[in-house]
């Protein structure tokens, strides 16, 4: 009898225990959508407008590609984002580092990430000499998020430009970026004009 009796309290437990980390796990995700709110308009490293909307702790994505994306939301602001249309299945980690910006990476590499459009942003101060392809000196001009460019200063091709983001500039005219190192004196171009250049203070 009081083996039956041990047993069954020891179930009854075991039930409990399993109903409150249910719990838990509900109310972590009501926490994560109590705290973020990631609808409107957003836009990735290479330019694409994004628009997200939300409903709770779950999030859908399309860009202006068409590419789509589903995520879910944990109470920590990790995301965990599915592609939908394009490679599907493809899983993104990604964590929601403010309510303007969120951080992806891809097994374990960082891919970049989306900046929320039309967030103010702190743009750090181009403009001046830089050391660019083949020893050549490059030009840059700014005008708060406007910039000029001029490869071998005046000697070679120019282009117009602006801050995509914080850390994320495009070359219109040669049709390519390049990212801001933290300190603000390195530009490292994608692939195009530049053929993946650095350009250096």
């Amino acid at each position: 009898m009081k083996t039956k009796l041990i047993s069954a309290l020891t179930r009854m437990l075991l039930r409990s225990r399993a109903v409150l980390t249910l719990c838990f796990a509900v109310a972590g995700l009501h926490t994560a959508s109590a705290q973020i709110d990631l609808n409107g308009t957003w836009v990735d490293n290479q330019g694409h407008p994004i628009t997200v909307t939300q409903n709770g702790a779950q999030m859908f994505a399309v860009d202006s590609r068409g590419i789509s994306g589903s995520g879910i939301i944990d109470a920590a602001g990790n995301l965990n984002y599915v592609l939908t249309n394009w490679r599907p299945g493809t899983r993104f980690a990604g964590v929601i580092v403010s309510a303007n910006e969120i951080q992806f990476a891809y097994e374990g590499r960082s891919i970049g990430g989306w900046k929320r459009a039309n967030a103010p942003v702190n743009l750090v101060n181009l403009a001046g000499a830089w050391r660019c392809a083949n020893g050549l000196i490059c030009m840059v001009t700014q005008n708060g998020s406007n910039l000029y460019f001029d490869f071998g200063n005046g000697g070679g091709a120019q282009s117009g430009g602006v801050f995509l983001n914080g850390s994320t500039i495009k070359a219109t005219y040669w049709e390519e970026t390049a990212s801001i190192s933290p300190d603000g004196r390195t530009l490292t171009w994608s692939q195009g004009f530049n053929g993946g250049a650095v350009w250096r203070r």
